[in-house]
């Protein structure tokens, strides 16, 4: 059993939803805008196109943009430690002068807050030296728990055949795919379910902020199905650079059939009636 793991998503920004104003003690308005593309919050440098490191995008057009100070991405959990602090939040910081988030600039912040780990309807932080975002960032799900088996793979070998006018086989196709279920056990409800994050005693005995619209499983669960997002598992939160040894993927969820799914339908409470816990399986498939 590895240590507490960190599962990513990626995520696309599209022209018109990549933009950022910060405020800057320094030089006053940072307006960034984002390349157009796929990224994941990784902290791997990727300048791959289609596995773009926004960690690294942020802090490089910080630099270029306000080059009077040097700035910091860190993500609570895995770079950077705070007891205090939500797993998986932004932590940003310059070393010279103090900054904020402009949230509340529609025409020039058009980026979704809750990538950052801020609310859809945060109010601007007060400036600072160094901001944590109040919760986890969304497209990555950080539960707290170890990943019971990393290396649980499977290979699934997919035949297609032609066949001649006489019936004989002519040409056999095939494909593999590697199939794996990572599995997570006796997570707090919380970490789990979006209704569970609403209840004060649930997310309080979770240590997360009442309400929190990232941290739920439920909630990266959902973002990961829409337009069948890959996926990527860190089974050790804290590795994250050399990408032969801490990821394993990309991988895409699985799923039935059909337009309807469950979003909770691969969280079971192992034990009902004495544990507020749930065990989560995450079924997926690596094409090869």
């Amino acid at each position: 059993m590895a240590n507490n793991c960190r599962f990513l998503s990626r995520f696309y920004l599209e022209d018109g939803e990549d933009k950022l104003r910060i405020d800057y003690s320094e030089s006053g308005a940072i307006d960034l805008t984002f390349t157009e593309g796929d990224y994941w919050w990784s902290l791997d440098d990727s300048e791959e196109e289609g596995a773009l490191d926004f960690a690294k995008q942020l802090k490089d057009k910080l630099d270029t943009a306000a080059p009077a100070g040097t700035w910091t991405v860190q993500i609570v959990g895995v770079n950077y430690t705070d007891a205090d602090a939500a797993l998986g939040s932004i932590r940003l910081s310059v070393d010279l002068g103090t900054f904020n988030y402009d949230w509340e600039d529609e025409v020039n912040t058009t980026v979704d807050p809750l990538i950052f780990g801020y609310a859809t309807e945060s109010d601007n932080p007060d400036p600072a030296v160094a901001i944590i975002s109040p919760y986890g960032a969304r497209y990555q799900w950080c539960p707290d728990q170890p990943v019971w088996d990393d290396a649980a793979v499977t290979r699934n070998i997919q035949l297609s055949q032609s066949m001649t006018s006489g019936g004989y086989i002519s040409t056999v196709h095939w494909v593999t795919s590697d199939v794996a279920t990572f599995r997570v056990e006796y997570i707090l409800s919380a970490r789990v379910s979006i209704d569970c994050a609403r209840s004060a005693a649930r997310a309080a005995a979770a240590g997360i902020e009442q309400g929190d619209p990232n941290t739920p499983f439920e909630a990266w669960y959902m973002t990961a199905l829409i337009d069948r997002r890959q996926i990527r598992l860190y089974s050790d939160i804290s590795s994250y650079a050399d990408p032969d040894e801490d990821v394993r993927g990309e991988y895409e969820i699985t799923v039935g059939g059909g337009t309807s799914h469950n979003s909770l339908g691969t969280a079971v409470r192992p034990l009902p009636a004495t544990a507020d816990v749930y065990s989560v399986s995450i079924p997926c498939t690596q094409s090869r």
